[in-house]
């Protein structure tokens, strides 16, 4: 079977959305620990979380087998 190739733009987890969403997962998550961020500090987050989806994107489809041994 052959792979069909993606449409053109964006893949979905690269849209404003899902970077947003990550971004406040993680603040939030952060501040129940007591780590409170500033503005600086949360841009670059959303920076950060933009280059690993962008490094996992590349890569192409995780392999969940291999990578919890089963």
């Amino acid at each position: 079977m052959m792979d069909a190739e993606a449409p053109p733009g964006p893949a979905p987890w690269e849209s404003k959305e899902v970077l947003v969403g990550m971004v406040t997962l993680l603040t939030i998550g952060m501040q129940q620990l007591g780590v409170v961020l500033s503005t600086e500090e949360i841009a670059a987050l959303g920076t950060v979380v933009m280059i690993v989806l962008r490094l996992f994107a590349n890569r192409g489809p995780i392999d969940w087998a291999r990578l919890t041994g089963r």
